[in-house]
């Protein structure tokens, strides 16, 4: 089976509820990057639960996923200057 393009998520909420961090995510495969205060990176064959953050052992793939993830939204292109914020 052909690899797919990562998954990308977000979790924007608790930024604009609360004032904390947003989250932003891709996964594949076999890994699982989320971009937070702290970076967090799992193997996701070797740890499914996603126990174990390797990020701090691995900066250049932390790095890597980075700019997967900037690609990724920068894809995306601008909402509607039209819109309205809720």
């Amino acid at each position: 089976m052909p690899s797919r393009e990562p998954v990308y998520s977000e979790a924007i909420l608790p930024e604009r509820a609360y004032g904390w961090s947003p989250l932003f995510s891709l996964r594949d495969e076999t890994r699982q990057f989320i971009e937070a205060p702290e970076p967090e990176l799992y193997d996701l064959r070797q740890d499914p639960s996603e126990h174990r953050n390797l990020a701090a052992s691995s900066p250049d793939e932390v790095q890597a996923w980075r700019k997967r993830l900037e690609a990724t939204v920068g894809s995306f292109g601008s909402a509607d200057p039209g819109s309205s914020r809720p």
